[in-house]
């Protein structure tokens, strides 16, 4: 599976329930996963049943953070285990440590826009992306809305919106639980981080957002998917 493919999938799923309860993520994969975990349910136990409590140990903060993808195949993640290895030893760099730096470069850089934080804005703008750069933006807040940019200048423009005139801060998360990376042998990374939503002191949900690379050498889509509820 091409990073393409698994920043696709996720993308067009809503919510971890809706991915669990996929027709290609299989039972025994669930169930494995649960005891792998350390989860001990019946042999007998119903799809439906496993979704259920893969989605109380998520929400309890208790599965290890060094979990497959949801419907990961074994051999998906030996695959991808081994493509990640190949670029630490080959290429000369960990892409953990690169979807972290470059996190620490954006978030700042964007949320830099708000007025609210009372400091004088980084240079932003379209330079910082591809010509042809596209961003889908799905947000819940009451509704499900979804829009889509293409071209450096309305991704920029979008994204300034949500700092500057809507004067939102977010906050990713650059611990193992909040960050994943994958890694090609052709040194192309996926970075998927999740965090807060914050304005004027006040959480007012959670957004998740993945970068993933064109098939060329270079970085494509600035911006997966972003979901917000209050």
């Amino acid at each position: 599976m091409t990073l393409e493919a698994i920043g696709a999938i996720i993308t067009f799923t809503k919510n971890a329930e809706e991915f669990l309860k996929r027709k290609k993520v299989h039972r025994d994969l669930i169930f494995k996963y649960l005891a792998n975990e350390g989860v001990v349910m019946p042999p007998n136990s119903e799809k439906n049943k496993l979704v259920k409590r893969t989605l109380e140990l998520w929400s309890s903060g208790k599965a290890g953070v060094d979990q497959s993808l949801p419907g990961e195949t074994d051999d998906t993640k030996q695959r991808l285990t081994s493509d990640t290895d190949i670029v630490k030893a080959e290429v000369g760099f960990d892409p953990l440590v690169l979807g972290q730096q470059f996190c620490q470069w954006f978030f700042p850089l964007l949320n830099s826009q708000n007025p609210s934080l009372g400091q004088p804005p980084q240079d932003w703008g379209p330079k910082h992306f591809w010509p042809d750069a596209k961003l889908r933006l799905l947000s819940r807040a009451g509704s499900e809305q979804m829009e889509e940019f293409l071209g450096a200048e309305l991704v920029s423009l979008r994204l300034l919106a949500l700092t500057r005139d809507e004067q939102l801060l977010l906050s990713p998360n650059l611990e193992p639980q909040g960050l994943r990376t994958l890694a090609s042998p052709h040194g192309l990374v996926l970075v998927a981080v999740a965090g807060t939503i914050h304005r004027d002191g006040a959480c007012l949900g959670l957004f998740e957002q993945m970068f993933w690379p064109h098939p060329l050498p270079r970085w494509r889509t600035t911006a997966g998917r972003s979901s917000s509820s209050t």
